[in-house]
């Protein structure tokens, strides 16, 4: 065997090594960066799901308050205004968690496509899968944060409210989570 052989089959097993060392690292910065994905996935998710708890109880107050129909005038019409109001908040809320979700979503999907470079399959299809939940409860957020703000427009509307300005910004809103659930479609 000549040296000049031997020679050159040390630097191609040289190469080699480095060739998969370089790969090892590539495919470590995928798997860091799918589980990044992965984590801000769940950040997105959680955020949604307390926006969307304390929106449901605002929700919830401003229907109790509804429910009251008796007293006096000046007493009913500040009932009126705090049960818009909540009905208001709750529609920002629900907005903002249909934002995180989106963001979750896009989030996971970014996940899963690095799973299917790193070729596992399985964590792929859990990530598609959840990306495909996000999506779903952003949808649901959409549609619940149009029905709050057109909950408050009415309610602003009352004639013992009478508060048109807000009842057309509410109107605004509501028809652009509209606009955007018709999107989803």
């Amino acid at each position: 065997m000549s040296m000049r052989f031997k020679e050159s089959g040390v630097a191609f097993l040289l190469g080699v090594l480095f060739a998969l060392q370089v790969t090892g690292a590539e495919r470590s910065a995928e798997l860091d960066r799918a589980e990044e994905w992965e984590l801000a996935g769940i950040n997105r998710e959680s955020a949604a799901a307390h926006m969307q708890s304390e929106a449901d109880l605002l929700s919830e107050d401003a229907d109790l308050k509804l429910r009251d129909r008796e007293g006096i005038p000046t007493k009913r019409r500040a009932v009126l205004a705090a049960a818009a109001s909540m009905c208001f908040r709750a529609g920002n809320l629900y907005g903002t968690a249909a934002g995180n979700l989106d963001h979750a979503a896009e989030n996971w999907g970014k996940s899963a496509a690095s799973f299917v470079k790193l070729e596992l399959p399985e964590r792929a299809r859990i990530a598609r899968e959840r990306a495909t939940h996000a999506q779903t409860g952003g949808t649901v957020a959409c549609r619940l944060a149009a029905e709050s703000y057109e909950k408050a427009a009415i309610i602003y509307a009352d004639s013992l409210l009478n508060d048109s300005p807000q009842a057309a910004k509410a109107n605004e809103k509501a028809a652009a989570w509209r606009e955007n659930l018709a999107t989803r479609h």
